[in-house]
């Protein structure tokens, strides 16, 4: 509505005839979540100009309306645990080389160096963030899972089942590898491969 873009939660139970709605104002395209134990909805939205969806990551509660800033820096994907208690954030280290727009959806692309991206975990009650790792992801997993990851998310899991690790491919001396990273920051590889998911049990 001129010009502007809003995210909009509306209320539908009980049924009214004015049911409640939840406006937020946004800038750019969004990219969003919802929690999968409560009514909580992490979005990532870019600048208006820039046509992107790659920002700040806001975490929306539908029962109060309000929204608190969970991480000030430009996240190009998160992903719920599957518990509830954490949000995994990939942030891309060089943007102004590494995301472009295209008139379909954002993307992410390799240019002249090979692009790394910091994996954190963001506890969602205290708002404490913690990083993991940072790592050269492979290609496969960079244009093809990250520019949708908001939409992968409902199907393709990189969450263990209990919470504790996630399984991400990346690229160590030259060689696609899988690789599980645990909450506490250990890691080990597992296997060659481009594209790693977690089963869902």
């Amino acid at each position: 509505s001129g010009g502007l873009s809003w995210l909009v939660v509306t209320d539908t139970a009980p049924p009214t005839l004015t049911p409640r709605r939840i406006e937020e104002r946004h800038a750019g395209m969004v990219a969003m979540g919802w929690s999968p134990v409560a009514d909580q909805l992490a979005y990532i939205s870019g600048e208006q100009q820039g046509g992107g969806f790659h920002g700040a990551l806001r975490l929306l509660d539908a029962n109060s309306g309000e929204s608190r800033l969970l991480s000030s820096r430009q996240v190009a994907g998160f992903f719920w645990s599957p518990n509830g208690r954490f949000i995994a954030t990939l942030t891309a280290t060089a943007f102004d080389d590494g995301i472009y727009a295209n008139s379909n959806r954002v993307g992410l692309m390799q240019t002249h160096e090979p692009i790394a991206l910091e994996l954190a975990i963001i506890d969602v009650e205290s708002g404490e963030r913690t990083k993991l790792t940072t790592f050269q992801p492979t290609s496969q997993f960079l244009l093809q899972f990250m520019p949708y990851f908001d939409q992968y998310a409902h199907s393709h899991r990189l969450w263990s089942p209990d919470s504790e690790a996630l399984v991400l491919p990346m690229v160590i001396e030259n060689e696609k590898k899988v690789v599980v990273v645990g909450i506490n920051g250990r890691w080990q590889e597992i296997a060659d491969g481009t594209m790693p998911f977690w089963s869902w049990q």
